[in-house]
């Protein structure tokens, strides 16, 4: 510059509070007078991208239908939208939410593992810097019904006055309980057991057909899910 006005560039590299002044007495007008100090110019710099931390509403493993995703951001965004958000195994639904905070509903359909992720620069903050990529939230979703197979320690026909059943569970199971199995011709006597295996003693007083099964949603796994009926064990026994 020259004359009345000046340009001065200043770089920076990275958020800060700038601040430009001249001082008194550093230049002279035409006939010697010394200048006056002037304002101090103030320019707060944000370089900084805003974060994006996601969450859920469920736990994993779960065996819910739906789970609602919040986004927070560490300050007021624009232009974040449901089509920046990465569902994978699952269906995006309800989107809600401005400034730091928003939400998202997704369904699935079953058993799978579903991640949520928001990719880097899909929005941006007041002063334009783009976001930083989110961490990825996985879920175990866990709908599958835990199976029951019995068995018996003796084959049919048999003359034996008792018999030991023993339940065989696909995965861990909470509440089976000795109530749980229906036995026909036959007295339940010793239950024991814990996690997937669990046996039941059955006594007979004479000849008969004991039939020993469990029904459906007697007893659930970790995450709630019912089990599914037994197969029915049918032995003869023979004591004629």
């Amino acid at each position: 510059g020259s004359g009345k006005v000046y340009t001065l560039v200043v770089t920076n590299t990275g958020s800060t509070t700038q601040t430009v002044k001249v001082n008194a007495n550093v230049c002279t007008d035409a006939v010697g007078n010394n200048n006056t100090a002037s304002d101090t110019f103030t320019m707060v710099i944000d370089r900084t991208a805003p974060t994006v931390k996601i969450t859920a509403d469920k736990t994993s493993p779960t065996n819910a239908s739906s789970i609602k995703y919040t986004f927070t951001f560490s300050e007021d965004v624009k232009g974040f939208a449901k089509e920046d958000i990465t569902v994978t195994n699952g269906t995006a639904g309800e989107f809600t939410g401005s400034g730091k905070v928003y939400t998202l509903v997704v369904t699935n359909t079953g058993s799978t593992t579903q991640t949520v992720k928001v990719n880097a620069n899909v929005c941006t903050d007041a002063v334009g810097n783009g976001n930083t990529a989110s961490n990825e939230v996985s879920m175990v979703i866990d709908r599958t019904a835990p199976t029951v197979k019995i068995t018996a320690d003796k084959t049919s026909p048999t003359n034996a006055n008792s018999i030991t059943y023993t339940f065989t569970f696909s995965e861990d199971v909470k509440g089976f309980a000795k109530e749980d199995i229906t036995v026909t011709n036959g007295t339940a006597g010793t239950f024991s057991g814990s996690g997937k295996v669990y046996t039941l003693v059955v006594t007979n007083s004479g000849s008969t057909t004991q039939t020993v099964k469990v029904n459906a949603n007697t007893c659930t796994d970790a995450v709630g899910n019912g089990n599914t009926a037994s197969n029915e064990v049918s032995i003869v026994i023979d004591r004629t």
